[in-house]
């Protein structure tokens, strides 16, 4: 019979001191002494990714930046905003748009 070369766990008095003695340590050698963990995952957000053309891409991307908001956050501002006004219509300067009710583009 082969012997356990997992160690003992020590006990910790903190999240702090657990990732301090963690950082310096392979947590292999204390997989068996681990807790076993139980927790539910509930997804209510989809995400659904399309694909574009990689000028395209690069434009948005220097558009995102200049306005420094991502381009997911600046795609969805347009989107909502062509829906709201029609697909030829890009947000102006100094509107702003809202996305969930949170603030999301405002120059």
């Amino acid at each position: 019979m082969t012997k356990s070369k997992s160690k003992n766990l020590p006990r910790f008095r903190s999240l702090d001191e657990l990732v301090k003695f963690f950082d310096t340590r392979d947590l292999g050698e204390y997989w068996t002494e681990m807790p076993e963990a139980h927790f539910v995952v509930d997804i209510k957000r989809k995400r659904h990714f399309s694909a574009l053309d990689s000028e395209l891409a690069n434009k948005v991307i220097e558009i995102a930046k200049s306005g420094e908001i991502s381009s997911e956050v600046l795609i969805n501002a347009w989107f909502l905003a062509g829906k709201r006004y029609g697909p030829a219509v890009y947000p102006e300067a100094g509107r702003t748009y809202k996305f969930e009710d949170k603030e999301i583009y405002k120059q």
